[in-house]
């Protein structure tokens, strides 16, 4: 038919890549993650790389990039590194709201990159400064902040990030997006079928319910905001929350 090139027909079976794939790629990967894809595919060797690469490496820039994926594969040796390059970030960057339509690029900014690797290291060393950025977040801001910091607290999961888990869900606005009703639904309709505002908020307050659930929880607090959608009539939501109450 024409829709694939003629050498497929000659091609065998992937058998995954050599060593120089792996380590010219290990050379890349400090600009801007080039060959990641392939270093990926080989966990245990691409530590060994990349560890070895960080050992040489003096640039600020590349030993961020490098420290960011040991600390996505589990290698906390360097989670300093990006502890201290999510401390020089004054303030939030530019982040990404959840949209059904027309998303393209990145959904999520540098700063959650950040802390979502930092969150993988799984080190309670590393709680105030994941802390430090969830604790100035507002109901109306990124929603992919609000994925980012939960999403390393979670992977963490010490009590000590429940406080400002609990505050950040109670906060005015952070609540009660669930539908349990159809009058409920029938009142929040939403005048354009693009309009993901109700989407929003209910995504952060999933997010942070489910956090704080993991980690402990707050008076069942976030058991309470996940029952709530469990019971619901939103359906995804619904069998979400649903599998997150069972995970226990």
């Amino acid at each position: 038919m024409g829709n694939l090139p003629a050498r497929v027909l000659q091609e065998g079976d992937f058998k995954g890549y050599d060593n120089k794939a792996l380590e010219q790629a290990a050379q890349t990967v400090v600009d801007q993650y080039k060959g990641l894809e392939i270093l990926l595919t080989e966990p245990r060797k691409c530590l060994t790389l990349l560890s070895k690469k960080m050992e040489q490496t003096t640039l600020p820039d590349e030993r961020v990039m490098l420290a960011s994926v040991l600390c996505i594969l589990g290698d906390a040796k360097y989670a300093s590194v990006l502890e201290e390059k999510i401390r020089s970030y004054s303030q939030w960057d530019e982040g990404w709201h959840y949209t059904g339509m027309g998303q393209f690029g990145m959904c999520l900014s540098r700063l959650d990159a950040l802390l979502m690797a930092l969150g993988n290291a799984r080190q309670e060393s590393s709680l105030p400064v994941i802390l430090e950025k969830a604790v100035v977040l507002q109901p109306e801001d990124y929603f992919s902040h609000f994925r980012a910091v939960t999403m390393a607290l979670e992977s963490i999961k010490s009590r000590e990030a429940v406080p400002v888990l609990a505050k950040m869900l109670t906060m005015p606005g952070m609540r009660y997006h669930s539908i349990g009703t159809y009058e409920e639904a029938r009142e929040r309709v939403v005048p354009n079928v693009e309009d993901v505002s109700t989407r929003n908020k209910a995504l952060k307050e999933l997010l942070v319910a489910r956090a704080l659930y993991l980690c402990g929880d707050a008076d069942d607090l976030g058991q309470e905001v996940l029952n709530r959608y469990a019971a619901g009539l939103q359906g995804h939501y619904a069998r979400y929350a649903s599998e997150l109450l069972h995970m226990k």
